[in-house]
């Protein structure tokens, strides 16, 4: 992949995570909320061990990126125009 692809799937994956971090917070937590401070409201554990195998957990930067790339797979679809809805439907 090029690299100016995947800086773009990076910062679309970091929007999107924004966005959803945002809806699980209350609202006066949402307000303090913003792309600097959001790694303070993210679990530190990224992977999970499992049936004797490490599984990506769900709802990281990373996690966000491999499901944006697969809809790109599968649906030839622009970056930007990904959206939430899509990601967690994915």
């Amino acid at each position: 992949m090029h690299s100016r692809k995947a800086k773009k799937i990076r910062r679309h994956a970091n929007q999107l995570l924004f966005e959803w971090l945002k809806t699980m917070l209350t609202d006066e937590e949402a307000k303090k909320l913003n792309s600097k401070n959001m790694a303070k409201y993210m679990p530190e554990q990224t992977h999970l061990f499992a049936n004797r195998s490490v599984h990506l957990s769900a709802y990281t930067p990373r996690w966000f990126q491999q499901r944006i790339k697969r809809i790109i797979r599968k649906n030839q679809k622009a970056i930007e125009d990904i959206t939430l809805q899509e990601i967690e439907n994915a």
